[in-house]
């Protein structure tokens, strides 16, 4: 994986990212409750959801996972359902400690 920044994000829209994130992380915990619930139907429209907001935002890693969740969904795929909410979780962490750092 290349080297997570916020150099992607446009200028004006800086300020937007803490709550942009904070959504993420509160993506994954809905991911979370779906998967054990089984209802991919949900999971498939967060995922459909992410791969339309990340690249506005700066973000074409989100919207490849979003991509990627999607189609998991699509095939009731609980392994690699799992390994979407996962990679959305490290990265959504991984983007905070970059804004934190960047403060």
């Amino acid at each position: 994986m290349k080297k997570l920044t916020l150099d992607s994000v446009p200028p004006e829209l800086l300020h937007l990212i803490p709550g942009f994130l904070e959504r993420r992380e509160k993506d994954v915990a809905d991911l979370r409750f779906f998967l054990a619930l089984g209802d991919y139907v949900a999971i498939k429209d967060i995922g459909h959801r992410l791969k339309g907001t990340g690249t506005g935002y700066g973000f074409s890693m989100i919207s490849e996972l979003g991509k990627d969740l999607e189609a998991a969904a699509a095939l009731e795929d609980f392994l690699q359902v799992s390994t979407c909410i996962e990679q959305l979780k490290v990265l959504t962490g991984s983007l905070k400690y970059c804004l934190t750092s960047a403060a």
